[in-house]
């Protein structure tokens, strides 16, 4: 498919102010919670001692101050994982709205969901959910860079399943989407 083509989808859906802002509302909350994750302990127990609106700025805090607390590495590939990450699950909405259904790009969508939550910074301080799976910051560590292989996986997942979702909007017969040029 021609890079025309991808740009002609993306301004149709994107020219519907509600798929920017939940592009933008989207790519937030994943960040957020990537925070809530790295930080869930000290927060919990600041909520125990200070109460829920001091958490609550403590929370916001460390969102704004998060980039200095891992790897520049890591915070941008977070950035583009949240973006991604909003991007898709916003052409998703628009191709479910559009009444078209894809098995693999709901599979891709879950994958590249998980591999983004399973890394959201760096190895030595947090490493999100793998340490749930068993899979401790040792093991991330040893990894050649770090972990930040799993993230860049959890990009190319993410950024080829905005690619086929895209695709399938311009090839999808049940999609409102119709290519005037080709």
């Amino acid at each position: 498919m021609k890079l025309k083509n991808y740009f002609f989808v993306w301004k149709t859906v994107y020219s519907k102010p509600k798929y920017v802002v939940s592009v933008f509302a989207i790519a937030i909350a994943f960040f957020m919670l990537n925070v809530l994750i790295k930080n869930f302990r000290a927060l919990s127990a600041f909520l125990q001692e200070k109460g829920f609106f001091q958490t609550a700025n403590l929370f916001y805090s460390m969102t704004l101050g998060f980039h200095s607390t891992i790897k520049s590495s890591g915070f941008a590939s977070l950035i583009i994982i949240s973006f991604l990450l909003g991007i898709l699950l916003s052409l998703t909405a628009f191709k479910i709205s559009s009444r078209a259904k894809s098995k693999s790009s709901r599979t891709l969508t879950a994958l590249g969901i998980f591999l983004g939550i399973a890394t959201p910074s760096c190895a030595a301080c947090g490493i999100g959910v793998l340490a749930v799976l068993g899979i401790g910051a040792g093991f991330i560590s040893a990894m050649p860079f770090g972990g930040l292989e799993i993230s860049l996986l959890a990009i190319i997942i993410l950024a080829f399943a905005v690619q086929k979702t895209s695709k399938g909007l311009l090839v999808c017969k049940s999609c409102q989407i119709k290519l005037k040029n080709r």
